[in-house]
């Protein structure tokens, strides 16, 4: 099978701080990307990060993500995260007023999925009303996934508000994979440990777990450093042959290679996720 390795990209840029995509599809290795994060204003209005979708800010994003995905790698956007305000939106009777504007956001820019991310309460209800209408309005193929504190799915710590578990038990058939935080004090990729917990419940299976990672000590709370998740990597690989993956927040100054040269970050993965001796990369930027 093919591990899924993927980055989540948030510090595009603009002008020349535009963040080059050309060399995280390169190689070959990566995946998927996520793009992040994408909120719902008051008033309907999607934003991604500080700018309305639609800003010039975001233009060259927009245009090359046809590269991206003309490269054989889907593209997803990550909707919510730790800004309060848009999974709320989406729940209960929100759904009706705030869903199509989102929807029609995720057509206009030609989405292969979306990453449900809650980080603050969220109903079980609203969660499975907002899945079963993304399955709905995009078909089969659409990847929906979540990304949920690695504890949340180990009978541990929740920032969601629902369960799971549950969650799993009643939609687990539409639900793509989960992106795990492992950092933040909620898991460590820093050994196999944490990652465990989670398939020993015997709840969600490894193939459907991607062990989620901080790339930089700038980036938040529970850094490890790199070449030790890669080690919890290769173990994982080891441990679980339907390993799920892995994923980075985020990719404009993941190391080893920082700023000047984020996509190292895959090609340390990927390596980790070879079978056999280490693989040489064969990157050109």
């Amino acid at each position: 099978m093919t591990r899924r390795l993927m980055v989540y990209h948030q510090s595009h840029g603009t002008g020349a701080d535009f963040v080059e995509l050309q060399p995280m599809i390169a190689s070959g290795r990566l995946t998927q990307l996520i793009i992040a994060a994408v909120h719902i204003a008051d008033d309907g209005r999607i934003v991604l990060n500080d700018h309305d979708h639609d800003d010039p800010y975001h233009d060259r994003l927009w245009a090359e993500l046809s590269r991206v995905r003309a490269a054989g790698v889907p593209v997803l956007a990550m909707v919510g995260g730790w800004a309060p305000g848009t999974t709320d939106k989406l729940d209960g009777t929100g759904l009706a007023r705030y869903y199509p504007p989102l929807r029609d956001f995720l057509i206009r820019y030609e989405f292969d999925g979306i990453d449900i991310d809650v980080e603050q309460d969220m109903s079980l209800a609203g969660v499975i009303a907002l899945i079963d209408a993304l399955r709905a309005d995009f078909g089969p193929d659409f990847a929906i996934i979540l990304a949920p504190v690695a504890s949340a799915l180990a009978g541990g710590a929740n920032l969601s508000g629902f369960d799971y578990e549950q969650l799993y038990r009643e939609r687990g058939n539409e639900i793509a994979w989960v992106n795990a935080q492992f950092y933040s004090g909620f898991g460590s990729a820093a050994d196999p440990a944490d990652y465990g917990k989670i398939i020993e419940r015997g709840v969600y299976p490894p193939d459907k777990v991607v062990l989620g990672m901080i790339g930089n000590p700038a980036d938040g709370h529970g850094y490890v450093d790199v070449e030790r998740v890669a080690e919890s990597v290769r173990d994982l690989t080891q441990r679980y042959p339907e390993f799920g993956g892995v994923d980075v927040w985020e990719y404009f100054r993941a190391l080893p290679g920082g700023r000047s040269e984020p996509w190292r970050w895959i090609d340390l993965m990927a390596d980790a996720m070879t079978p056999g001796p280490r693989a040489t990369s064969d990157h050109q930027a």
